[in-house]
């Protein structure tokens, strides 16, 4: 059975709200029913003690808008990770906000002055290239393969972030991500 890690918000006017503004569901302690979910997953693994530990923090504080749990994870694996790249906020830059699909990704592209887009692998089938050639901006599709790693009994791929710490620790982990990016520097 799959099973995902969600957190539940205001689906009220949602989609007419910025990312910023949308209110989690304070009625569903969904903090408690996923650390309960990764310490029933994950308590038997190598590394169980030291990574509960570091992720508890976003399982005790009191959040109310998505875009904080959200900041406050990314955040732990930037640093986990070890990823030096800058983190901006598509709400703090000055672009033309009329602008939709890939002549938005080139608006905020210029906004940080960058000329190259490191784009998913599924964006291939619907990105218009030649948008983003005509204001100088070169596309490479992401080369990430997932890495293989102990998982006990049944290979599950393309699980998150946190199977790959629980089960390998930090420094594995980093390794096995910085090694898995084919080609792009840390």
């Amino acid at each position: 059975i799959e099973k995902y890690i969600t957190i539940p918000y205001q689906k009220k006017n949602a989609l007419q709200k910025k990312d910023k503004e949308i209110e989690l569901d304070i009625g569903v302690d969904w903090q408690l029913r996923q650390k309960n979910f990764l310490i029933e997953n994950y308590k038997k693994t190598r590394f169980y003690d030291e990574i509960i530990k570091d992720i508890d923090p976003l399982f005790l504080k009191k959040y109310t808008k998505l875009i904080d749990v959200l900041t406050d994870s990314i955040n732990y694996l930037v640093k986990v990770f070890e990823i030096q790249t800058q983190i901006v906020y598509q709400s703090d830059l000055v672009y033309d906000r009329s602008k939709k699909r890939n002549e938005l990704l080139v608006e905020l592209c210029k906004a940080v002055s960058c000329d190259l887009y490191l784009s998913g692998n599924g964006a291939r089938t619907y990105m218009d290239l030649s948008v983003f050639e005509s204001q100088g901006i070169n596309v490479e599709f992401q080369k990430f393969l997932y890495p293989v790693y102990d998982q006990g009994k049944f290979w599950v791929p393309n699980l998150s972030s946190l199977d790959i710490l629980f089960r390998t620790g930090k420094d594995t982990s980093k390794q096995l991500f910085w090694e898995n990016l084919n080609g792009y520097k840390h």
